[in-house]
């Protein structure tokens, strides 16, 4: 069996209780009981689907945050789905946005939204039925498209489509999350290297980046995440705030100085009762490590 959790390198009271099955294994990290909190009836009746868009100037940090996101939610238990920056999908096959003409651009922001809603809604469909707690993120979202085109360009697709902002912004998603670009704040960082679709120069990025709040502007959970700190920190104030906005105490998890340890038990230690998790899939305690057994006996899936 592999237990993991996490500490602060100046922490010393660190724990793991093992309890009687039938109930939740708790894991104390300072003080906290983070098993407990994800995996309690309560929780489980009270099921959550949240979903948040990643959207920001160029070299933002969207990517590595969506994927920051997911493993983090994943780790807690949660059904985690990812929906790609539909433009990246659609200008690898050969599309070059300075390549169009106006109403080229116009028709390829039109077809680039309809394709973007069509594959957030496989996603947001399964979340709708899943029995556990579930996260979309989205790299980039429907109103991103307003970032690109001129105000009464944008007006006549969304006239056109019988689209408006409440319906495309504040109806469809939890939370917006503004991943500041590189360019501004942390100039040295910006690149367009390893990127088969990022063209834009400092100046353009910047401007972009102007495009992209002030489309989402109105939406009612709008967090902005700066260039104030190191990228690394930057991402931990992302995750953070999704934390925060859905409601889950993350203790000092997301800490600086926080690590990951997992240890491998073969047997329970003398005094110590039977150790059982709750299985993540259907919400029933599961018997992990038992006592009774000398070598080893069957791990639940969790």
């Amino acid at each position: 069996m592999i237990l993991s959790f996490s500490r602060r390198l100046n922490q010393t009271g660190i724990f793991i209780r093992a309890i009687s099955s039938g109930s939740p294994l708790f894991a104390y990290l300072g003080g906290h009981s983070l098993i407990n909190q994800m995996y309690s009836p309560a929780k489980l009746k009270s099921r959550k689907v949240v979903k948040v868009v990643l959207t920001g100037g160029p070299c933002g940090g969207k990517t590595t945050g969506q994927v920051r996101l997911s493993n983090f939610f994943e780790n807690l238990g949660w059904q985690v789905y990812r929906s790609p920056e539909t433009a990246l999908l659609l200008m690898a096959g050969g599309v070059k946005w300075t390549d169009l003409s106006t109403q080229q651009a116009i028709n390829f922001q039109e077809d680039l939204i309809k394709t973007m809603m069509r594959v957030e809604d496989t996603y947001f469909h399964l979340a709708d039925l899943s029995k556990r707690n579930v996260i979309v993120i989205c790299d980039r979202g429907t109103m991103d498209g307003s970032a690109f085109l001129r105000p009464d360009d944008w007006q006549h697709i969304m006239g056109k489509n019988d689209w408006n902002p409440i319906t495309l912004r504040d109806n469809r998603y939890s939370q917006i999350i503004h991943m500041v670009s590189a360019a501004c704040g942390a100039e040295e960082f910006y690149t367009t290297e390893e990127h088969a679709t990022r063209y834009e120069s400092p100046e353009e990025a910047r401007e972009l980046d102007g495009r992209a709040a002030q489309a989402w502007v109105g939406h009612p959970y709008y967090d902005v995440i700066d260039n104030s700190t190191d990228f690394e920190t930057k991402l931990m104030r992302c995750i953070g705030s999704v934390c925060q906005r859905i409601g889950i105490k993350v203790g000092d998890r997301l800490a600086p100085n926080s690590i990951k340890r997992k240890f491998l038990v073969r047997r329970l230690p003398e005094g110590m009762q039977d150790v059982c998790m709750v299985n993540r899939m259907y919400g029933k305690p599961s018997l992990l490590l038992s006592r009774k057994a000398e070598k080893s006996c069957p791990l639940a899936q969790v």
